[in-house]
């Protein structure tokens, strides 16, 4: 079989890339060579410049680009690789909780096995799901012990089946053989050599060791103590040698210059190979407890080395009594019992090395490579998990609740911003989302896709949010935007088109509703108000809201000839709009495939088009009165509505998964659309626009284009990692480069309750 193997890789420092090196290496002795020549490494780099690697890695993926991921799966899509192995752990791979791994896996179709060297077993909710999604896309799971498997099965989503435990590799190495001539070269032949390595950091507790020393060294003064490795790079980075220095000071305050022994040295295999077999007891010393795998403890127990640790995890699992010895973090005195209790007892202590010798027998690489090789010809032979298609998923995703809404609302309104998903009563009230909040209810009224007690909920709001919109409407009868915290109002110099829009998409709601006749004749008198103020309207997206609001109006209310008349006049200059910035890009680019309406994609796109397709579909006779015999207002709508979904679509999937145009640099004429920071509400007008297409046509290309959409929401984007978040019934304000923005805010929230609500309907064929 011929493998590809993601992880970072030597001359990198660190554990895990000393670890697939030996996974490969051990891995290839039971390959063909053919398939052992065409299998490689693609690396993970944190820094820059790029190391030197050797000629095993074929491509390199610095963490935090996002691109270099997309690339990476290019790449293997084209090579012939059969398997991709993924050496697992947090901080290696970039965006929120290693989520760019994600866009990786989702484009490659060859199998993945996944092996976990770090799990979480209290995991924020984006770890959480990533490590899900990380689980499903992967057709094995292989973790390292019981503990590791425990936690997944109890805090994750996870077959069993996908769970194999296959232990820690080690060296394949004769350790009795070479003991008296590593202990010859370390000088250390008549002494009790105690041991630690690895890369060096404050929470590795040296210290702890250092200070049981002195009781030890007094009774025993031909012990020596080996602290072989070098500052870990980050540390090195950030700290410089801080630690270190701090270490050897204190080891010079309490005498131990000649029993504590500092290697500042990254060692080969060979070198540490020597270092373990000339040691008698190896020290584990580390503050955290919540280690899953330890790869030292693995390489000290092979080894035969009496081992002495704090009960991190993979302690606690493999030193049994007899194995090893546990012992609290930075306890000292406990350190300086046991090794004056095994030092005291040459039966105790060489018992302990016999036990974790014959442990470390079945750890050994010739042994864990063929349970590898033998996992990875039996994934070879299944199908590769998919996630099911979109419309089957929909019965699961399509969730209406209403919990972040009411925590969101007090008695003034909706609340504008949240931190995380609490009320942030500091940026106030926006009519935009109280608009947006009293349309949502009146829809939930409507629906037979909800609950009654959903349908309680949203009666007892109303009143609320009409409250809010009587308050900020002026004398002329246009609208405030925002109210501050204290219920002042914020004076804008200029008021947004796009609010009044929406405003009056919430008023014709309410007018032409069901509700008491109090609530509609109130709305009814702040829309008459505003409407003289439609025909000053200019910007495409605050005309496209209004005439959505004019057309809900005269679905029902048919008879009224002058919201006619101002729904044609709103109809021509959005369509003449159109029409004279094609003419002019026209005569500058003849050839252009810009459909649209000015020289930038920037938010809410879906609006426009939207509004052009739903007024092709309105028949009322007072839309034409004003309009010459000839002249089809209706029809031009519709080819001007459906010229721009065309073009949207096309941009929506310019990539292997439906993405937004971003609002960090938008997508202007001639450059490049930004990736991040895509909106909800962005995700919502595509899903109200292709809905309003497919209950026009009736295509059903058009319905999955909605529910395409609508996935955005659920992880069907660039990172594929959810927006919504079921546990509080909110949507996270944005996807950004490093994941999703942690806030949900009102405007997400009920963009996303909008659109599960639109979807719900349209699929259910009401």
């Amino acid at each position: 079989m011929r493998i590809v193997y993601i992880s970072t890789y030597p001359p990198r420092m660190c554990g895990l890339a000393t670890f697939t090196s030996d996974l490969k290496e051990a891995i290839g002795t039971c390959q063909d060579p053919e398939d052992l020549k065409q299998s490689y490494v693609i690396a993970m780099q944190d820094t820059l410049p790029i190391q030197e690697y050797g000629e095993d890695v074929h491509m390199v993926i610095h963490q935090d680009r996002l691109e270099d991921y997309i690339a990476a799966a290019d790449h293997i899509e084209h090579s012939s690789a059969e398997v991709c192995v993924i050496s697992h752990e947090y901080g290696i791979y970039g965006g929120l909780s290693g989520l760019y791994l994600l866009t990786l896996l989702e484009n490659i179709t060859i199998p993945v096995v996944t092996i976990l060297h770090t799990i979480l077993d209290d995991p924020d909710i984006h770890a959480k799901q990533v490590t899900e999604k990380l689980i499903e896309r992967s057709s094995r799971i292989i973790v390292m012990n019981r503990k590791a498997r425990s936690i997944l099965l109890h805090g994750f989503t996870i077959d069993d089946r996908k769970l194999t435990i296959i232990p820690h590799g080690t060296p394949d190495v004769d350790y009795h053989a070479i003991r008296e001539r590593s202990r010859q070269k370390l000088k250390v032949t008549d002494r009790y050599m105690l041991f630690t390595f690895g890369l060096i950091s404050a929470d590795k507790g040296l210290e702890t060791v250092i200070s049981a020393l002195p009781p030890v060294v007094r009774q025993y003064p031909d012990v020596v103590y080996y602290i072989v490795g070098k500052t870990h790079p980050h540390v090195s980075a950030r700290e410089g040698e801080v630690y270190r220095e701090a270490i050897n000071r204190f080891i010079h305050k309490l005498h131990l210059d000649e029993q504590v022994l500092c290697v500042d040295s990254y060692v080969s295999n060979e070198e540490l190979v020597e270092y373990l077999a000339a040691a008698d007891i190896y020290l584990l010393p580390y503050h955290n407890t919540h280690q899953i795998t330890s790869g030292t403890l693995s390489f000290a127990l092979s080894a035969g080395n009496c081992v002495l640790s704090t009960p991190n995890w993979h302690a606690q699992e493999v030193l049994k009594p007899h194995v090893g010895i546990l012992f609290d973090p930075g306890d000292s005195a406990a350190v300086t019992r046991e090794l004056l209790r095994v030092l005291g007892d040459p039966q105790l202590l060489a018992s302990y090395k016999r036990q974790a010798y014959a442990y470390g027998e079945g750890t050994r690489w010739r042994v864990t490579a063929g349970r590898y090789t033998s996992l990875l010809g039996h994934v070879l032979e299944e199908p590769v998990p998919r996630p099911p298609s979109g419309l089957s998923r929909l019965s699961t995703l399509t969730h209406i609740d209403l919990s972040q809404l009411q925590l969101l609302t007090d008695a003034t309104g909706i609340v504008q911003h949240a931190r995380y998903h609490l009320p942030n009563y500091r940026h106030g009230y926006s009519l935009d989302d109280n608009a947006r909040a009293l349309s949502l209810c009146c829809e939930l009224l409507r629906s037979s896709h909800v609950t009654l007690e959903q349908k309680l909920v949203a009666r007892g709001l109303i009143d609320t949010y009409l409250s809010f919109l009587m308050h900020m409407q002026d004398e002329s009868g246009n609208f405030h935007g925002f109210m501050q915290a204290d219920r002042s109002l914020y004076l804008e110099k200029r008021r947004s088109e796009d609010t009044f829009g929406r405003t009056l998409r919430a008023l014709t709601q309410v007018l032409t509703s069901t509700l008491p006749v109090l609530d509609r004749e109130l709305a009814g008198h702040l829309f008459e108000q505003a409407l003289p103020l439609c025909s000053s309207l200019l910007t495409p997206r605050g005309i496209a809201q209004t005439i959505l609001a004019l057309i809900i109006y005269l679905d029902r209310r048919p008879e009224r000839d002058h919201i006619g008349k101002v729904l044609a006049d709103l109809a021509e200059k959005l369509i003449t709009r159109y029409v004279l910035y094609q003419q002019n890009l026209q005569e500058e680019v003849p050839d252009h495939h810009w459909y649209w309406f000015e020289d930038i994609l920037s938010y809410e796109n879906g609006i426009v088009p939207q509004a052009l397709i739903e007024l092709s579909r309105l028949q009322t006779p007072s839309l034409y009165s004003t309009m010459p015999e000839d002249r089809d207002i209706g029809a031009e709508a519709h080819e001007k509505g459906y010229a721009m979904l065309s073009f949207l679509d096309g941009i929506m999937h310019r990539g292997p998964v439906f993405s937004l145009v971003g609002n960090d640099g938008w997508y202007p004429r001639g450059g490049h659309a930004a990736l991040f920071d895509q909106q909800p509400i962005d995700a919502a007008s595509m899903v109200h626009l292709y809905g309003a297409a497919y209950r026009d046509s009736g295509k059903a290309v058009y319905k999955d284009r909605m529910i395409e959409s609508f996935l955005w929401f659920h992880g069907d984007n660039p990172l594929h990692i959810a927006l919504y978040d079921r546990d509080k019934g909110g949507c996270h304000d944005g996807l950004e480069r490093a994941g999703v923005n942690l806030n949900m805010g009102a405007e997400s929230t009920l963009e996303y309750l909008a659109s599960a609500l639109k979807v719900l309907t349209i699929i259910n064929g009401r």
